[in-house]
């Protein structure tokens, strides 16, 4: 598909500007949708297309959508600890924005889409593959674990009357982005670890926690696009050995930053004390946490290993004068 254009929805986010850039590397004419241009030089640079619109507004997805032969649906608001979106916010970005895109590919005669999912669908205590069952809608869901279900069986319906999408279901996504500002947003775990890393946070659930490094999840985001089957589910959640906790993760970042920085691992439980994450701590974990072999091999990938990860992410920090200069040995 390389020399068509490609509609990348969410092309601010962490996940959605690796994939433009990437997309552009390959050959792509990548058209991103945004909500504003404002800070948007870095994209215009990588040669992406700009287009303004909302993915909740169905018009001007379509309006996007136009001569695209592929869209990776990337935008979403994030939930955690420190989401503060609304439950009508969830639902209109994350549930109806994806049945936007949708309808819009549909409609506009667009071949093949990816839609980003996450792991939150499903349940802890089995190990995550890519046949694993996606949990029923619960009364017990939170605002954004309820939009992004509603949002992954909606995809599936369309699969279902022979629209080609596919799904990438990234783990806690973190790494470089084209928008550093954007990317150090609280709800990201790109924040979080430069907030570890500069002495701002400095204690959180000991809970493991699948690991998805921001280039890793892109580039399964375009082979899923150019390779993928319809209906069929990608995983793009680190290596099984290398799931840990916030705090763990942190820690070894600040080694590889030379940083004296700490996150205390904190298993005290207490309820409500990390905002959503404080439930899905309380559960019971399978192991190994994920079995990523089917991606592996469907989509020839073999995700990158977390301490080479962090240590490109600590160079870009450090660059982008977001991190301070290695202590005195």
């Amino acid at each position: 598909m390389a020399q068509d254009v490609l509609l990348v929805t969410g092309a601010t986010g962490l996940v959605g500007s690796n994939v433009c850039r990437l997309a552009v590397e390959a050959g792509y004419r990548v058209r991103g949708l945004v909500r504003s241009t404002a800070d948007c030089e870095p994209l215009l640079d990588a040669g992406v297309e700009l287009v303004t619109g909302d993915v909740s507004d169905a018009g001007s997805v379509l309006r996007a959508a136009g001569a695209a032969r592929g869209i990776i649906h990337t935008a979403a608001l994030l939930g955690g600890t420190w989401a503060s979106a609304s439950a009508a916010a969830y639902h209109a970005t994350n549930y109806l924005g994806t049945s936007a895109v949708l309808s819009a590919g549909r409609q506009a005669g667009v071949e093949r889409t990816v839609c980003l999912s996450t792991i939150a669908i499903f349940d802890r205590w089995r190990t995550l593959t890519e046949e694993a069952q996606v949990l029923p809608i619960g009364a017990g869901d939170t605002p954004y674990v309820r939009a992004k279900r509603s949002a992954f069986y909606e995809g599936m319906l369309h699969a279902s009357l022979g629209q080609h999408v596919a799904f990438v279901v990234p783990g806690c996504v973190y790494g470089p982005s084209l928008l550093v500002e954007r990317s150090l947003d609280p709800t990201s775990f790109t924040g979080s670890i430069c907030a570890a890393l500069n002495g701002r946070l400095t204690r959180y659930l000991d809970t493991p926690m699948m690991w998805a490094y921001s280039l890793d999840v892109a580039v399964t985001a375009l082979r899923a696009l150019e390779r993928g089957r319809c209906g069929a589910r990608y995983l793009a959640v680190g290596r099984a050995q290398d799931a840990m906790s916030l705090p763990d993760l942190s820690n070894r970042a600040a080694d590889i930053a030379g940083l004296p920085a700490r996150v205390e691992n904190d298993a005290s439980g207490t309820p409500g004390r990390y905002g959503s994450m404080s439930d899905p701590a309380r559960r019971v974990i399978a192991d190994p946490m994920s079995d990523s072999a089917r991606t592996a091999k469907e989509l020839d990938f073999t995700p990158t290993a977390v301490d080479d990860a962090l240590a490109v992410t600590v160079s870009w920090l450090r660059t982008a004068g977001k991190l301070p200069a290695p202590s005195a040995p």
